[in-house]
């Protein structure tokens, strides 16, 4: 142990006061020894770290811990590369099992400039390396000119149209669909409960019909002739395209088309018959 300055200044002032309290001030090498070891815990240098010294375990603490996260991240991004390229990647992009070199350097250099942080560390997800391909596409190594090569697998499906209108409307236009009950202040004014699947279908045949889209059993029953000896029958025509089931107030076209269908059929049938009596 060597201290200096103001440290052994303290040092030598608490042996010097041991000294004194336990050998009326008379030392020796054996009595200070035995004060050094007596005061050990509250020396500098021994017990008491000196400034120096808390520096450095600051500094072998802060190494420690910066060495230990770059183990964890380069753990993470190997694995999630490993299982990025055996389940997502496109089958096009790889060779043996991995991607061509400059491929990799290229992906390597998108994700450097879009996902490190300041320290330069990035820990690696499946939903960056598919970002990276889709974005660099044209200017990556395909092996494969198959269309269905060049595209990331399993990948979740997309929205449903419900769920993309959903995320569009705000809370009022969900509240006033039916699709989100309001908040109430009590139970007084409770109403019928909905129910959530026909609010639903109901709005998005509204939206359909808004915006210019037909059902395609409305366009399928509109489209339905009764033949009869080689020709339309246009007044059976006209009673068949008429016929509408309702539920819930709306139109069901999907029933109406199979009910208008079938009378066809039946008016077909009978012409068929009459002409083969």
């Amino acid at each position: 142990m060597v201290v200096d300055g103001s440290d052994g200044y303290k040092n030598g002032q608490q042996i010097a006061a041991y000294i004194e309290g336990a050998n009326n001030g008379h030392w020796d090498p054996d009595i200070l020894s035995a004060a050094v070891r007596f005061l050990q815990n509250n020396i500098i240098g021994l017990g008491v770290a000196t400034e120096e010294q808390k520096k450095n375990r600051e500094e072998k603490a802060k190494a420690a811990a910066a060495k230990q996260r770059a183990e964890q991240i380069d753990a993470n991004n190997k694995a999630v590369l490993a299982n990025w390229l055996r389940n997502e990647c496109p089958t096009g992009l790889l060779v043996n099992g991995t991607l061509y070199p400059s491929t990799l350097d290229k992906i390597i250099a998108y994700l450097d400039k879009n996902h490190s942080n300041n320290s330069g560390e990035m820990m690696l997800t499946p939903a960056m390396l598919s970002a990276a391909v889709t974005t660099l596409s044209n200017s990556l190594d395909w092996f494969s000119s198959k269309p269905e090569d060049h595209v990331l697998r399993n990948q979740p499906a997309p929205p449903s149209r419900e769920e993309v209108l959903r995320s569009r409307l705000s809370d009022k236009a969900l509240q006033d669909a039916g699709m989100k009950p309001r908040r109430l202040r009590g139970h007084e004014n409770d109403n019928k409960l909905k129910d959530p699947s026909k609010e639903i279908q109901a709005f998005t045949r509204r939206e359909l019909e808004r915006r210019g889209v037909r059902d395609p059993f409305q366009e399928r029953l509109e489209s339905l002739c009764v033949m009869g000896f080689g020709r339309v029958d246009a007044g059976k025509t006209a009673q068949v395209r008429a016929i509408r089931v309702m539920k819930d107030g709306q139109v069901d076209w999907e029933a109406s088309f199979r009910k208008a269908d079938q009378l066809a059929t039946q008016f077909e049938n009978q012409k068929n018959r009459r002409a083969n009596g």
